[in-house]
């Protein structure tokens, strides 16, 4: 439950200011992808 709580919109958004704008999270099994930017998001959209 302490992940989640560091994975709010704030949390994920002090990763970004840190990490850039395309973060690869891995909880577990599981690859997340959390994009935060207008260009990132335009790019993973049009290529997937």
């Amino acid at each position: 439950m302490a992940l989640m709580d560091q994975l709010t919109h704030r949390g994920l958004a002090a990763l970004a200011e840190k990490y850039g704008g395309l973060l690869h999270l891995r909880l577990g099994r599981l690859h997340a992808f959390a994009v935060s930017t207008p260009e990132y998001a335009r790019e993973v959209l049009q290529t997937q």
